[in-house]
């Protein structure tokens, strides 16, 4: 597992730049977080990984002011993590549709890229991106997910049912904005859900697993799941493409912004901040709430 997070003294500050940490199958423990990417006095924020098989994908943004006046960069590794290829940027800052930080991405049943994003200064909108050429160039989706949703939603979680629909969860009012798209992006139409809104310093993760069930891990923030209201994280599944949510348990350890990823044997992992801040890593390496295994096949 290889897991990337923000090296800062302020997360809008120029400084801001992107650790990481390896969870190594065959020790059993994180190795020691070392520096991953960045730029001299630019904030390079919102890191993504995406792995389609063969490829790894790192998404980032290099920003000028604050993580606004955004460049949405690629870089990519054919060997794990272990080299990677020259950054480069994939949208202008110039672009009329420029974006701001990624929040989640998938690869489609039909092989194309897809890039949920939050808009540029203010999240001013939310959009997708797709490429068809495993990255080369790509396309920004016209359909904006907050013009949707008609309030504040940001950081869309991105998945594809098994229609292949583009079904996306938001954070933003209560109940849970959720939405569903079946062209690429182009126009959004609403999707209900049981889940609570969720606010400032949260992110909802989403995972479409190798079963064909969708996987949300959120937070029960108004209590109206588990009736512990505050910041309990839930694992909820779908067999029936986000339609019922007949299974939900809480999780222990992860908080904050969520990330899912699910390993060739199956096994599933939420990361989030957590009660162990990342700086101690190093000295909490065995801790088993940095990585939460989920057995929910």
């Amino acid at each position: 597992v290889l897991a990337v997070w923000y090296t800062t003294v302020a997360e809008e500050g120029p400084e801001c730049a992107q650790a990481a940490a390896r969870w190594r199958a065959d020790s059993g423990k994180w190795d020691a977080p070392d520096y991953l990417f960045g730029n001299s006095d630019r904030n390079t924020h919102a890191p993504v990984l995406l792995n389609d098989g063969k490829r790894l994908y790192h998404f980032c943004t290099q920003s000028l002011a604050g993580w606004d006046d955004a460049a949405e960069c690629l870089r990519t590794s054919d060997d794990n993590g272990a080299t990677w290829s020259r950054p480069r940027i994939i949208l202008t800052r110039e672009d009329p549709r420029r974006m701001s930080q990624p929040c989640s991405a998938f690869v489609a049943k039909d092989g194309k890229l897809v890039l949920a994003l939050d808009g540029d200064f203010g999240h001013r909108d939310e959009r997708i991106m797709l490429s068809a050429d495993r990255g080369e160039t790509w396309k920004v989706a016209s359909g904006d997910l907050k013009k949707a949703a008609g309030k504040y939603a940001i950081h869309p979680a991105a998945v594809q049912r098994n229609d292949g629909a583009i079904l996306t969860f938001l954070r933003g009012p209560d109940p849970m904005p959720a939405f569903a798209s079946r062209d690429e992006g182009e126009t959004w139409e609403a999707v209900t859900t049981p889940f609570p809104g969720i606010g400032v310093g949260q992110k909802a993760a989403a995972l479409k697993l190798k079963s064909g069930a969708i996987l949300l891990c959120s937070f029960d923030s108004k209590g109206t799941l588990f009736g512990k209201k505050g910041s309990s994280v839930f694992a909820a599944l779908s067999l029936d493409d986000g339609k019922t949510w007949p299974h939900m348990r809480q999780v222990e350890g992860p908080h904050g912004y969520l990330s899912l990823a699910q390993g060739p044997n199956g096994m599933i992992y939420l990361l989030g901040p957590g009660t162990v801040s990342y700086t101690h890593l190093r000295a909490h390496e065995t801790k088993a709430n940095l990585v939460c295994r989920l057995l929910l096949e």
